[in-house]
């Protein structure tokens, strides 16, 4: 199994997987078929689940506002707890060694994902 797949490797699954997170029919669509659809594309197209979960990720600091679709998808979609709560602290290790401000979107999520108790402190 490949773990360094990278974003340009694969970006065809990629490229549907993004489309597929922000799709204005998502905020009309259940969770449930979103998390099928992403299962499938990582099936067909052999995309690294650790990475799909940084796009999702990704997808929901672009819109907190959201939430009420993203948390579900997020608790159905990990497995451990503890990838996620890395995936998430490499998002704020990585802005900060940039020299970039962090996003207050960034904030929003990790809080939100703190309230819902898919991390841990």
């Amino acid at each position: 199994q490949q773990k360094f797949n990278l974003l340009r490797e694969e970006s065809e699954g990629y490229s549907k997987l993004i489309t597929e997170l922000n799709s204005d029919v998502i905020r009309k669509t259940a969770w449930e078929q979103v998390l099928q659809n992403i299962k499938s594309l990582i099936g067909c197209f052999d995309l690294d689940p650790n990475r799909v979960l940084d796009t999702i990720l990704e997808a929901f600091e672009c819109h907190p506002e959201d939430h009420v679709f993203y948390i579900p998808l997020l608790r159905a979609y990990i497995i451990d707890k503890l990838t996620l709560c890395h995936i998430l602290g490499f998002k704020f290790h990585f802005r900060e060694s940039a020299d970039w401000s962090t996003p207050k979107s960034l904030f929003t999520c990790a809080a939100l994902l703190l309230k819902h108790e898919l991390v841990d402190l």
